[in-house]
């Protein structure tokens, strides 16, 4: 990441987008426009913010005349905006520096300035490359798991073959998913990734609900009803009872792994995307 320095306007800053430690994406300013907005709704901002958290017209970056930084959280945004840990005031601008982080309502992204756009471009691609590897990894245990599924199933004790669960899902598909399209859209067109980031920002809220000694489930079908890609939406995410062999294999094990009422704390990756479980029983 960009060492800590003071910004001035030039073509060589950009904000390195991180999740965690990943470099994500990269976003150049433009030179021609003193101002960068971010926000859900792509007819008022130029950077769309993929997570649920954010407002449509969520922050502003906007270089002064003195070719200085500034963010902006446009209208006191309910969930804020974040520099360096620090909740920004609505409606002030704050300085930013190289170095800097920003980080718009709950999403787990991270935006860096850094003042080599050259440089972060190749580690994005590099980022790139090792990205595609671990997932081509990740592709091919799922597969094997699949394929010795079918013996480990017929070997289990025959009590446990008649073991059943209930459980609520919520779905967040993705361009790569086995059917991307659904009820909420057409065409389904955000990365994986970007799948898993929604996918957490529920999760967070579900995690912080419970913490604080609130029924998780009730939560839990409002969410799915607004934000699954299922069908099963219209009925908050519920699956009811199913047995052995009847999911693919990773949501199968999650399924019967939870104890009733245990919310699954991690994303389910299947072929059909990313999920969150909750058994009922």
């Amino acid at each position: 990441e960009a060492r800590r320095g003071e910004a001035r306007r030039d073509e060589r800053h950009c904000l390195s987008v991180y999740r965690e430690e990943q470099l994500m994406e990269v976003v150049r300013f433009s030179p021609r426009k003193p101002v960068l907005t971010l926000g859900q709704d792509r007819r008022l901002a130029d950077v769309f913010l993929n997570n649920s958290s954010a407002e449509a017209l969520h922050a502003a970056l906007v270089w002064d005349t003195r070719g200085a930084l500034f963010v902006l959280d446009v209208h006191g945004s309910a969930q804020g905006s974040f520099l360096n840990g620090e909740r920004l005031e609505a409606g002030r601008r704050t300085r930013v520096n190289v170095g800097d982080a920003l980080i718009f309502g709950k999403s787990t992204r991270r935006f860096v300035l850094e003042n080599d756009v050259s440089a972060a471009l190749e580690r994005l691609e590099a980022a790139k490359v090792e990205y595609k590897k671990r997932k081509q990894n990740d592709t091919d245990l799922r597969r094997n798991d699949s394929s010795g599924s079918h013996k480990r199933r017929a070997s289990a004790p025959a009590a446990a073959a008649g073991e059943k669960v209930r459980v609520r899902h919520l779905l967040v598909k993705h361009a790569g998913s086995r059917k991307p399209s659904s009820w909420r859209e057409d065409v389904i067109t955000r990365s994986e990734a970007d799948a898993e980031e929604l996918v957490r920002a529920h999760l967070a809220d579900l995690i912080a609900a419970r913490d604080r000694g609130e029924p998780v489930e009730p939560l839990f079908a409002r969410l799915a009803t607004a934000h699954s890609d299922c069908s099963s939406a219209k009925r908050g995410g519920d699956l009811g009872e199913f047995g052995r062999n009847k999911m693919q294999p990773s949501f199968e094990a999650a399924a019967f792994a939870l104890e009733p009422g245990a919310l699954s704390e991690e994303p389910i990756v299947t072929d059909s995307g990313v999920h969150i479980l909750f058994r009922v029983s």
